[in-house]
């Protein structure tokens, strides 16, 4: 189950209200502060000793969910095998299809690039750039070490770096 650090050491708080996740694939604060957890059962927020979850029946994404962002607009990204989901603030989530770009459902937000787009990584077909003003798919076609990304970071010059599984770094 969960456990809290307080400054030294890690504590369990008391039995939480509502399923505790298992096996959880990421924990992320969004900027209100709320802690959202990616699992293989859904997807969660946690507070006060309390999860509570999102499911499909009640517009939430569907599946295994794998990560999740907030961009610079407010948006919700997360990603599954299912797709991308976006929810605008405090509203529902909608599925934003990126099928047609490789070929795959399954895509998993990364990072907000300088420009404001969001990279994705779609498993395991390649590196998605999505914005306001179009999309891009990039493969090992397109010179990439690899089509698995597995982590990325913008650096103090606003550049966007690209691990990938197996190996390879890219700079954007």
């Amino acid at each position: 189950g969960p456990a809290v650090f307080h400054g030294d050491h890690f504590e369990v708080p008391p039995i939480a209200q509502g399923p505790i996740p298992r096996r959880p694939y990421r924990a992320y604060e969004d900027p209100d502060g709320q802690i959202w957890v990616c699992t293989p059962d859904g997807l969660c927020t946690y507070s006060d000793d309390r999860f509570e979850w999102f499911p499909p029946e009640q517009g939430g994404p569907e599946g295994r969910i794998w990560s999740c962002l907030t961009d610079r607009q407010g948006r919700f990204w997360v990603g599954s095998p299912n797709g991308v989901y976006i929810r605008q603030r405090e509203g529902t989530f909608s599925r934003r299809s990126v099928e047609h770009l490789l070929g795959t459902a399954g895509a998993s937000p990364l990072m907000e690039g300088p420009d404001g787009a969001i990279w994705l990584s779609a498993f395991p077909a390649g590196v998605l750039r999505l914005s306001d003003s179009g999309e891009a798919a990039f493969t090992m076609a397109d010179g990439l070490p690899g089509n698995r990304a597995s982590a990325c970071l913008i650096d103090r010059d606003g550049q966007l770096w690209v691990a990938f599984n197996g190996g390879g770094l890219t700079r954007y």
